[in-house]
């Protein structure tokens, strides 16, 4: 499997959305990222033997309000301190995450024309969201669903002009 990289991760303060499963309240979930994070700031991210230890902390599906406990914010930024973006490209997730896992928006995206791409990410720039809304939507596949009906709707409105 070939893992694909996409800005859809990144976008609006970054998706968490596959870092976990059966989320909790929005307030539930801020809770427990606040408390990786806390955690996450005891070690020293500058050693990987100290981010395994980290990693491994608690099993992969051992989440928090549906979050992975890898899942950190620092400066409103989601992410996970394994990624190998993080980590001059070493792969600290491997045998504890789904490395390959991509949402179907993400999926879709991939397979998109460039002009499609730019268009979906205007759509989701318009609604302003933060990072957690953003996520739990990506989750949901609601942005994408609305996205297609819009086309949908401009697609018929087309033919009829």
């Amino acid at each position: 499997m070939v893992y694909t990289k996409t800005i859809l991760c990144q976008l609006n303060g970054g998706c968490m959305g596959c870092c976990g499963h059966s989320f909790g309240s929005p307030e539930e979930i801020r809770r427990a990222i606040e408390k990786n994070t806390l955690e996450f700031k005891e070690i020293d991210p500058q050693n990987d033997e100290e981010l395994i230890k980290f990693r491994d902390r608690a099993k992969a599906m051992d989440l928090r309000s549906g979050v992975c406990r890898n899942l950190i914010e620092q400066e409103g930024q989601f992410f996970c301190p394994l990624h190998p973006s993080r980590n001059s490209g070493r792969e600290l997730r491997e045998n504890h995450c789904d490395i390959f896992h991509l949402c179907k928006t993400a999926k879709d995206f991939a397979d998109w024309r460039e002009e499609k791409q730019e268009d979906f990410l205007k759509f989701i720039r318009r609604r302003h969201l933060n990072n957690l809304e953003y996520s739990l939507m990506m989750d949901r596949g609601e942005l994408l669903e609305k996205f297609k009906s819009l086309q949908e709707v401009e697609t018929k409105q087309n033919f009829k002009d």
